[in-house]
């Protein structure tokens, strides 16, 4: 029980890794093509 929980809090915490990632590039890009 406790392996499943430590599995799914890992992938959960490595989607949120991913999504952010993301939005930070997303962010970046948005402010460079704003300011340029």
């Amino acid at each position: 029980m406790n392996v499943v929980k430590t599995l799914n809090l890992r992938m959960v915490a490595r989607r949120v890794a991913v999504a952010a990632n993301q939005l930070h590039s997303a962010q970046t890009r948005g402010l460079a093509a704003s300011s340029s």
